[in-house]
């Protein structure tokens, strides 16, 4: 009953109409200059947002941080301007970041556009004080952001004595909207402040117990006679590559290759999107951030970038991930699949007939895993990490040989403790002790 008030108390505040911030059109021959000093005259005529709330550690209290923000458009993009205050500005958390970087550990704006008004997905770009920048879609079914898409804006941070701004440019092109557009979109800013706290605030007032993010966004009105949503792109591209080749004593000789490739992508109406590629090459996409793949349990996972494959990729969004196309794992349905490398050479004998007798696993407080094992034929027992095999230290006996055995897969039993249900192989860089 009380889920039930708690419920229907959400649905009448999200029916409460809010304040509507209305952006302004810009005059003709007027136009922004995304500089971040937010000087140009257009903003002195915007109307000011500075209506704030904190989301955590506390709820639906005012900001204690001063935060503005001012929307402006022409005929070809949305500006959004905002400016934070800070009482010392060298306490700033502005890292140097690579795109989509931009986390929680850091001082950032964070701006959400919601271009068909319906609240259930928006485009989000972030950016810190040192310009590093982050985008993409956020789902209001299924509370992710996708960081796939690398949409088309513009950004440039300033500071001034109090504070630091962020100035915006995004383009309607990036923006996928209706057509004819909606009357009334929704938006949200969004502050990241880490200090002796994460402290966060937002536009919407978000209670403590809500159950959407999006729902509460501030509706944006003023959008009028904005460019059609139809749109033909086309992408040539041609690389060359040419290769210097030396057998032996054998002179060198010069190899070059040619590709020419084309991506098309056409919007004939609102509600499709037709995507073609030729020849496509997908070496020419973002270079992927590098990840430690040593001794991992879990196989490494790389987010899409390839255009071609990026449109409409929500469909298939799950809380796990079903069908990643770039997962190195050599199962298709996970992608945190734990991958083992096989010891060199060929399998030891002793790997064959080498099984757990007994096996029990506790969950100490250090998160760890552990198990005593008695193997066939070892008069001693040891102890070791069932997630990952490694031996840690205790008892260790003729087990702690290349080729031992794991019971690193477990269930929880519901009369406590854990209970293995599988055995896997041991690698054995991995099970050979520690030189």
């Amino acid at each position: 009953m009380k889920k039930l008030l708690a419920a229907l108390a959400l649905g009448i505040l999200a029916a409460t109409p809010a304040l509507a911030i209305e952006a302004m059109r810009l005059a003709p021959g007027e136009a922004v200059v995304v500089d971040g000093r937010l000087d140009d005259a257009p903003w002195a005529r915007a109307q000011r947002l500075d209506r704030f709330w904190e989301v955590f550690p506390q709820a639906e209290t005012e900001a204690r941080m001063r935060t503005e923000a001012r929307y402006a458009y022409d005929d070809h993009s949305l500006y959004v301007a905002v400016r934070a205050w800070d009482p010392d500005v060298e306490q700033l958390r502005a890292p140097f970041a690579r795109r989509d970087k931009v986390l929680a550990d850091q001082d950032m704006i964070v701006l959400f556009i919601d271009p068909v008004g319906n609240r259930k997905f928006a485009h989000f770009f972030r950016v810190n004080p040192r310009g590093a920048v982050g985008d993409g879609l956020y789902n209001e079914d299924s509370g992710a952001e996708d960081f796939s898409p690398d949409f088309d804006f513009e950004v440039v941070t300033g500071r001034f004595e109090g504070g630091w701004t962020a100035e915006f440019r995004i383009p309607f092109s990036s923006l996928r909207y209706g057509d004819p557009a909606a009357k009334t979109w929704s938006t949200m800013v969004w502050r990241n402040w880490p200090r002796d706290d994460r402290y966060r605030f937002s536009t919407s007032k978000l209670p403590r117990d809500a159950n959407c993010f999006l729902c509460l966004n501030e509706p944006l009105v003023g959008l009028d006679q904005l460019p059609s949503a139809r749109f033909l792109a086309v992408r040539p591209e041609l690389t060359v590559r040419n290769v210097t080749r030396r057998e032996g004593s054998q002179p060198s000789r010069a190899e070059t290759d040619v590709v020419a490739s084309v991506d098309v992508k056409w919007r004939p109406r609102a509600d499709v999107v037709v995507d073609a590629t030729i020849n496509p090459d997908f070496s020419q996409v973002e270079v992927d951030a590098p990840q430690l793949s040593g001794n991992s349990q879990f196989a490494l996972f790389f987010p899409e970038k390839r255009p071609f494959f990026l449109e409409g990729n929500d469909i298939l969004e799950s809380p796990f991930r079903a069908l990643p196309s770039r997962d190195r794992s050599p199962s298709a349905c996970t992608s945190t699949r734990r991958r083992t490398r096989p010891p060199p050479g060929p399998a030891p004998v002793a790997a064959s007939r080498t099984r757990a007798k007994t096996s029990r696993c506790w969950k100490f407080p250090s998160r760890r895993h552990f198990r005593w094992s008695r193997t066939a034929g070892s008069p001693t027992a040891r102890r070791s990490c069932c997630c990952s095999g490694r031996r840690s230290a205790g008892r260790s006996g003729p087990a702690d040989r290349p080729g031992a055995t794991s019971d690193c897969a477990h269930s929880f039993s519901r009369k406590g403790g854990f209970s293995p249900s599988g055995v896997t192989t041991v690698p054995a860089e991995i099970a050979a002790p520690p030189t």
